[in-house]
């Protein structure tokens, strides 16, 4: 997990911070002829869907770590939010290219984070762990989560209502979930199990890592059928 600062002025333009967030994971992209390109990944509406600035997408923005040091661009390399009239389910997923300065130091960041992404809970749901524990911006320590299948339902932004979200998992934590905790993996010990994208008191909504990981070229068209893996 990293926590992220979001800007849709060019760094060439000066500093200017317009949002944070969470960034999930860093991830490596592979083409038929196994070239990679690096990735953090977060949630659309983190990268895409300013606060300052709710009701338009960005195509741009630009990534920054704690330090204010520029680390990734988001290109608009995403799933989709669906107005709610237009009746369309979403995939709360966008990836932002790394900056090739910054691919080693993300490295280490990210290095105790699980890479084994875990597809029981979209498969048998029944088998889900007891005790697993979170790593999310807001708190630390939150135990005894319990996942429950949540097929086809929809979770509705607070900057912007019109736009939704459907989520496969929901999340049971025993804290409170906060604003800024959208984005952050939900893991075991040994397992990646997801992305949390929104929550409401101990209620989260998690995209599977199954989906997220695994099928995201189902989901993003703009990859083409390139795969992606944990790094």
């Amino acid at each position: 997990m990293l926590k992220i600062k979001i800007s849709s002025v060019a760094p060439a333009d000066g500093l200017k911070i317009q949002d944070e967030g969470v960034a999930t994971a860093l991830v490596v992209r592979r083409d038929s002829q196994q070239n990679p390109r690096y990735y953090l990944m977060s949630c659309l509406h983190v990268y895409g869907l300013l606060r300052y600035n709710a009701n338009q997408y960005q195509n741009t923005t630009y990534i920054y770590d704690s330090k204010n040091t520029h680390i990734a661009t988001y290109k608009g390399l995403c799933g989709s939010l669906h107005t709610v009239n237009k009746g369309l389910w979403s995939f709360d997923m966008a990836l932002a290219e790394v900056e090739n300065s910054q691919l080693e130091e993300l490295e280490k960041v990210f290095s105790e984070l699980p890479k084994d992404p875990w597809n029981a809970l979209t498969k048998w749901p029944k088998s889900t762990p007891i005790s697993i524990k979170t790593d999310m911006f807001a708190k630390t320590n939150a135990s005894n989560l319990q996942l429950l299948r949540g097929n086809q339902q929809r979770v509705f932004y607070r900057a912007n209502p019109d736009f939704s979200a459907a989520f496969r998992t929901v999340v049971k934590y025993q804290t409170d979930t906060q604003p800024g905790d959208s984005g952050s993996p939900v893991v075991t010990d040994k397992h990646f199990l997801g992305m949390h994208i929104a929550g409401n008191g101990t209620v989260g909504y998690m995209l599977p890592a199954e989906d997220i990981i695994n099928n995201a070229h189902l989901f993003i068209k703009q990859l083409n059928g390139d795969q992606l893996s944990l790094l």
